[in-house]
């Protein structure tokens, strides 16, 4: 399937194929996505698929940097946790509540098949650093067509 995939992507709408050729920064991609990008270059069985880099999402970043939610929290004093735990949360729902824009949808179908099935998982390029990770915060969700 390395064809299909090759042949089905198109950087300029911020999809990455698994199978590109081309060495990936962690700081595009995360480290996962790109250690998956750097197996299938060594020749290890890594699924075909396409990473969403971080341009992709640029959107939803400047909505949350505009966000109310995002305001409170850089003006809450860090001495209280528990208040800050909770405006913590407060922007997680408004993130887990942000929908995908028209431009990020046509991005999205431009860069799959019809009638093939998927596995999605979220991440970032910041989800496993020398000095923390973020193990089993993430989402996979299986059969997406």
């Amino acid at each position: 399937m390395s064809d299909i995939t090759g042949s089905m992507l198109n950087s300029s709408n911020n999809a990455v194929p698994i199978s590109t050729q081309t060495i990936p920064r962690v700081a595009d991609l995360g480290g996962k996505a790109a250690s998956l990008v750097r197996l299938k270059q060594a020749g290890f069985n890594v699924p075909d698929g396409y990473i969403l880099d971080v341009n992709f999402f640029q959107a939803w970043n400047q909505q949350v940097v505009s966000s109310a939610e995002w305001r409170n929290l850089l003006d809450a004093p860090t001495t209280d946790l528990s208040g800050f735990a909770q405006l913590c949360d407060q922007l997680k729902v408004f993130a887990a509540n942000l929908a995908f824009t028209n431009d990020q949808l046509e991005r999205i179908k431009g860069s799959s098949i019809e009638g093939q099935i998927y596995a999605v998982r979220s991440s970032s390029p910041e989800e496993d650093l020398a000095d923390s990770s973020f193990a089993g915060l993430y989402e996979t969700i299986l059969n997406v067509e």
